[in-house]
């Protein structure tokens, strides 16, 4: 989502969310768990970063609703996710409880910005966070078991009248504290409707039984929730037509048109920051050599950027290398002939149950004597954009945040001067760049 924000142009978010809903609709897909609704503020946070349209909440809160409505429109429900806002953390839900100590105030001033947007843009579902906020909630429980969060905020205070589903009951943000059973119970109670993956479906689902047999929950409210998942239904119009029509989908998917919007939304997201002595475009008869630097091994990480220059340019060579990667090797890589020039593939990217991503000591040496090696060096952040605050000042720096092949092929024109780079950072990179630093360099 990150992309989206560099771009600067809420209507690609629209599009990109009318082109998922078509896609997904011919595929029997009808409901999507996005888009992620959270501020990134945080630049060590370390599971949105990316997943976020930026920091700024006004401009976040633009690309939600586009996203939204060009979601729905399409006929795909939309999900605003990870409310009250999961942007200012340090820690993964999926592998403990964060405690935030933010009030009312600062939520509504940050937070729930983009969530607010996405509601009057008429988002059908929104997903709950494993976040805990005292302030709101003096008993501490986890904004998915919280009444006065779900119900108090979300229903009450901002309105929201659609579904309302867990993220996944299996992270530990919740299984460290509740089991099973009472987790689905104190969810239901605080106003859930959906639950996302059960830690144990049985005991989940005999759980709110029993607890709707004994009183506890009243069947009203059960009604309230069945009401909005039938409402939803009817809305998809799943009660007049359920299956797809498999003819079609060779024609829908993977459409020229789409693939188009792909590659126009990562051309207008290349966010160049530094480009010393004009290095950039490179000329037809440069050699290049890609050093693709990752925390996991990967065989996909620079073939499409590889692939992409090497009939644009007169000599490419691909090396990859990861943790794993024993120094000699490393060392080994960053030997380069003369006359080369050097792209340093950076692919940093968050996950879950991943927790903080570094380098190891070997791989950390490389990249801090970049700056000094003889031959001119290129550093792109495939992915997290924050690792460019750790990282020496080389000839050139850009980042398409993400490694995909769309992003590969994005940053090839970029470096061969195809297309203008007119990308804007979303965020601000500490001690580095601020929000809305980037340079302009028109393609040749």
């Amino acid at each position: 989502m990150m992309a989206f924000g560099a771009t600067g142009d809420p209507q690609l978010a629209y599009e990109f969310g009318l082109a998922m809903a078509r896609e997904a609709r011919a595929v029997g897909i009808h409901w999507t768990n996005s888009p992620v609704a959270d501020v990134n503020s945080n630049p060590d946070n370390p599971i949105i970063n990316t997943r976020s349209f930026g920091e700024d909440p006004a401009q976040v809160a633009e690309f939600v609703a586009a996203c939204v409505r060009g979601l729905q429109e399409g006929g795909m429900i939309a999900t605003l996710k990870h409310f009250p806002g999961h942007g200012d953390t340090e820690h993964d839900t999926h592998m403990g409880l964060p405690v935030l100590p933010f009030d009312a105030r600062r939520l509504a001033a940050l937070e729930l910005v983009p969530f607010q947007a996405g509601i009057a843009a008429g988002a059908k579902a929104v997903m709950t966070a494993h976040i805990a906020l005292p302030q709101l909630d003096p008993a501490g429980r986890p904004a998915t078991l919280s009444a006065p969060i779900l119900t108090g905020l979300l229903r009450q205070r901002l309105g929201f009248q659609g579904v309302i589903i867990t993220d996944s009951m299996v992270m530990q943000g919740i299984t460290d504290h509740y089991g099973a059973a009472a987790s689905a119970v104190l969810a239901f109670e605080a106003g859930a409707d959906v639950f996302l993956i059960a830690a144990d479906f049985d005991d989940s689902f005999n759980s709110v039984l029993h607890a709707l047999q004994s009183g506890r929950l009243s069947m009203t409210r059960l009604d309230e929730s069945v009401r909005r998942v039938l409402l939803v239904k009817s809305w998809l119009g799943l009660d007049r037509s359920r299956v797809v029509e498999i003819e079609k989908i060779s024609e829908i998917v993977a459409a020229p048109e789409t693939e188009a919007l792909a590659d126009r939304i990562s051309n207008a997201s290349v966010t160049l920051l530094r480009n010393q002595g004009d290095l950039l475009p490179l000329p037809a008869t440069a050699h290049l050599k890609i050093i693709a630097v990752s925390d996991e091994p990967n065989a996909e990480f620079g073939r499409a950027l590889q692939h992409q220059l090497e009939s644009r340019l007169a000599a490419v060579s691909l090396v990859r290398l990861s943790n794993e990667s024993p120094r000699e090797l490393v060392q080994a890589a960053a030997q380069a002939e003369a006359g080369e020039v050097i792209v340093l593939g950076i692919y940093l990217s968050i996950g879950a149950w991943k927790g903080k991503t570094g380098f190891s000591p070997a791989l950390q040496e490389l990249l801090a004597g970049a700056a000094v090696l003889p031959q001119p060096v290129i550093t792109v952040a495939f992915g997290d954009p924050y690792v460019l605050a750790k990282l020496p000042a080389t000839a050139a720096i850009l980042t398409p945040y993400n490694g995909a092949r769309v992003g590969e092929a994005a940053i090839a024109r970029a470096l061969t001067g195809e297309i203008n780079l007119t990308g804007r950072l979303p965020v601000t990179i500490p001690g580095r760049y601020k929000i809305g630093e980037g340079l302009q360099l028109r393609s040749r």
